[in-house]
């Protein structure tokens, strides 16, 4: 009832043994009632015993982490209320993916293999995140189209930095001295010439796979 449904890519049972602590423990921090077994609302008995909450919640994945025991779960538990713990949910990457930095890499390579309809914020914030360094990309334009002209390679550095850098419209259009609508038109050309030319859009997919190893380093 607070706010939105929101879900996050938790890594692994590690990770989702920390966030189910710091779940469990919010009637503590909030002061509702302590222990936190006798909030009604919680799963928390579920876990260690006693009445449970509601008869569908699944406990086996978390409990597994220590060794399939209740006992220890609650020790795990209670050992968090004297600490001051840091939501694990602010520490997940775009507010979505919680897990290490290759993890976190290797869910943005699957969010930026998809197609940006520009309609799924937390996305979009994932693949800035993800973005590979802007001189990387410039430097591969330059050295993959050195046989294209100036101006054309000049559009190729804006279709690129706004594809896979974390800049935005205004900071390219900075960057290279133009206007952000230079940025927009740019993409939009280039988009129509690979739909018709080929040869282009091979050349296009072979920078796109040097990008992307080189962000994979």
């Amino acid at each position: 009832w607070q706010g939105r449904y929101k879900a996050i890519l938790v890594q692994d049972a590690s990770y989702l043994l920390e966030c189910s602590r710091y779940i469990h423990l919010n009637p503590n921090r909030a002061k509702i009632t302590r222990p936190a077994e006798r909030y009604r609302w919680s799963s928390y008995r579920n876990y260690v015993g006693g009445l449970s909450a509601v008869p569908w919640i699944e406990t086996d994945l978390v409990l597994r982490e220590l060794g399939g025991s209740s006992e220890q779960y609650r020790r795990y538990v209670e050992a968090g209320k004297g600490e001051r713990l840091i939501s694990p949910f602010e520490r997940a990457i775009a507010g979505m993916v919680l897990g290490t930095e290759e993890f976190v890499r290797r869910i943005g390579r699957i969010v930026k293999a998809k197609e940006d309809h520009g309609d799924q914020p937390a996305l979009r914030a994932l693949r800035r995140e993800c973005a590979a360094d802007p001189h990387t990309v410039e430097e591969l334009v330059e050295r993959l189209f050195s046989d294209s002209g100036q101006a054309r390679r000049r559009k190729l550095q804006l279709f690129a930095l706004r594809k896979y850098s974390k800049l935005r419209p205004t900071e390219i259009a900075r960057r290279h001295e133009r206007r952000p609508s230079a940025v927009t038109m740019a993409v939009k050309e280039l988009k129509t010439d690979a739909e018709h030319d080929p040869d282009f859009r091979a050349r296009l997919d072979r920078l796109d796979k040097m990008i992307r190893h080189e962000n994979e380093k």
